[in-house]
């Protein structure tokens, strides 16, 4: 009877460890997040979420996602809000519509002229280099794949610039979420 219990407490003893070690690892993804366009490549390291507040009649909110490459770091001011860039990489901005305020609905996005759930109403990618915005293209055409499972998101979409140069991305992971005062 001991040695059953003794087992036990052990598996407990082992099991929470292990989950406590878990809990304290950031989230790792296996999933090949990636930025292509016209002819580089470039991996994306990771992405913001912001809210702004809208006080309309449509129901929608309007959230701001911000997709960045590795060499790229963002540095919050002392209010704890993005405020400054450095080093040398690819960004990709979206202005979107969303019923929601905290997270961007699961769904399918596009570029659209009117204000409607799941619209895009502006996109670029702006080419960083040594800590200034270098160049922004526009996105002509745009349009992702979106969805959400346990505060992780996926994202997988095309675009093309006003020059016609294609863009293909796709990022998995966590979005640091700020609301725009």
């Amino acid at each position: 009877m001991k040695i059953k219990q003794m087992f036990f407490v052990a598996v407990v003893l082992l099991l929470s460890a292990a989950g406590q070690k878990a809990d304290k690892q950031p989230y790792q993804s296996e999933f090949n997040n990636e930025l292509s366009y016209a002819d580089e490549k470039a991996s994306l390291k990771e992405g913001l979420l912001v809210y702004t507040p809208n006080y309309d009649t449509t129901g929608l909110n309007e959230m701001e996602v911000l997709l960045y490459t590795e060499g790229v770091n963002i540095f919050d001011d002392e209010e704890g809000f993005p405020d400054s860039i450095n080093g040398d990489g690819f960004m990709l901005y979206f202005a979107l519509y969303t019923l929601d305020s905290t997270h961007l609905s699961p769904g399918e996005y596009s570029l659209q002229e009117l204000r409607q759930n799941f619209g895009i109403s502006d996109a670029s990618i702006a080419i960083v280099s040594n800590a200034d915005i270098e160049s922004e293209m526009e996105m002509y055409s745009c349009e992702f794949e979106l969805e959400i499972e346990e505060g992780v998101y996926t994202l997988v979409g095309k675009a093309k610039d006003k020059e016609g140069e294609k863009v293909k991305f796709q990022y998995q992971g966590r979005l640091r979420y700020y609301k725009d005062q």
